[in-house]
C-alpha cells in the first residue's frame, strides 16, 4: 500500500471513527461510513491539509466509495 493510500485512509478514518484497518475500499462513505454532508465538507478540508492538494467539494461525493476516493486524490495530486 503506498503512502497517499494510506494518508488518505487515516483521514477517512478519523471522519467516520472506524479503525483504518478495518475500512474497505468498496465502503461508501454515506451509507457504509454514515458520513453525512457535514462530514463530507470536512473530510475534503483534512484532505487538503493533509495531503497539500486542492479538493473541490464536488470531488468528495456521498455516494463515493474509499476505493474511487482514492483513486480521486490520486488524479488531483498528479493533476
Amino acid at each position: 500500500m503506498n503512502t497517499l493510500t494510506q494518508d488518505v485512509l487515516d483521514i477517512v478514518s478519523g471522519a467516520s471513527g472506524i479503525n483504518a484497518g478495518d475500512l474497505k475500499l468498496s465502503d461508501i462513505l454515506a451509507t457504509d461510513l454514515a458520513l453525512d454532508s457535514v462530514d463530507l465538507l470536512n473530510l475534503a478540508q483534512e484532505l487538503e491539509q493533509h495531503i497539500e492538494v486542492e479538493v473541490p467539494d464536488s470531488s468528495v461525493r456521498a455516494s463515493m466509495t474509499v476505493g474511487e476516493l482514492i483513486t480521486e486524490i490520486e488524479r488531483l495530486k498528479a493533476a
